[in-house]
C-alpha cells in the first residue's frame, strides 16, 4: 500500500518534468524561432522566401523523425532516446553559431526538429 502512495506522490513530479521538457524543446524551436528569421536572413544574405523554405524542412523532418521514433524507442527505450536527443538538441543550438550557408542552415533546422520530436511530444 505504501508503494502505491509513493507513486501517486511522484506522478506530479513526472508531469512537471515532462512539461519542462516540452517547454524547453518545443517552445524554443517552434514558437520562438520566428524572431530569428530576419537576423539569420541578413547574416546569410538571402531572401525571405528561402528562409520560409525552412518551414518545409521543419515539417519534413518532423514527419521522418516521427516515423523513426517508434523503432528507436522500442529498441533503446524512451528515456535513452530522450536523453540522447536532448544532447543532440543542445549541440544543434551550439552549431547555429557556425552556420555559413543556406544548406547548412536547412540541415541544422532538420536536426533540431528531429531532436525536438524525439525528446518532446512523442515520448510524452
Amino acid at each position: 500500500m505504501t508503494r502505491v502512495k509513493e507513486r501517486e506522490d511522484y506522478r506530479w513530479v513526472i508531469v512537471a518534468g515532462l512539461f519542462l521538457c516540452l517547454v524547453v524543446s518545443w517552445g524554443i524551436i517552434f514558437n520562438a524561432s520566428s524572431i530569428f528569421v530576419t537576423p539569420i536572413q541578413a547574416d546569410l544574405q538571402t531572401t525571405r522566401s528561402v528562409m520560409l523554405l525552412a518551414m518545409v524542412f521543419k515539417g519534413t523532418a518532423s514527419v521522418f523523425a516521427s516515423v523513426m521514433a517508434g523503432p528507436l524507442m522500442n529498441r533503446y527505450g524512451a528515456l535513452r532516446v530522450m536523453r540522447l536527443s536532448s544532447l543532440l538538441l543542445i549541440a544543434s543550438f551550439f552549431s547555429f553559431g557556425f552556420i555559413q550557408t543556406i544548406p547548412h542552415y536547412f540541415i541544422m533546422i532538420s536536426i533540431q526538429v528531429a531532436a525536438t520530436t524525439w525528446c518532446g511530444f512523442l515520448p510524452v
